[in-house]
C-alpha cells in the first residue's frame, strides 16, 4: 500500500474523497464535476483497477474503498448510533 496523500485543507481532502467515490460509484456514466477534477491523486487508479462504476451497495465498498471486509457493517452500525434505527 502506498502512503495516503495529504491535502492543503480539510475542504480539499473532502473533495478528493467525493471525487474518488464518484469514480467508484458512477465511473464514466457522468462526468466528474469540474470542482472535483484534478484533486484526487488516486482517481485514475480506480479506472485502471477496473473498479470504476462498480459500487452499487455499501457491501461493495469492502475490498475496493476499504480493505476491511466488515466495512459496510461498520458504516451501518455507526449510522445507527448517530441517526437511530
Amino acid at each position: 500500500n502506498a502512503a495516503s496523500p495529504t491535502f492543503a485543507s480539510g475542504t480539499i481532502a473532502a473533495r478528493a474523497q467525493i471525487a474518488h467515490m464518484h469514480a467508484e460509484v458512477i465511473g464514466n456514466a457522468q462526468p466528474l464535476p469540474e470542482i472535483l477534477q484534478g484533486i484526487d491523486p488516486t482517481y485514475q487508479r480506480v479506472f485502471e483497477a477496473g473498479w470504476a462504476g462498480t459500487i452499487v451497495t455499501l457491501e461493495d465498498l469492502a475490498g475496493t474503498w476499504a480493505v476491511d471486509p466488515l466495512y459496510d457493517t461498520k458504516i451501518v452500525s455507526r449510522a445507527m448510533e448517530i441517526f437511530g434505527p
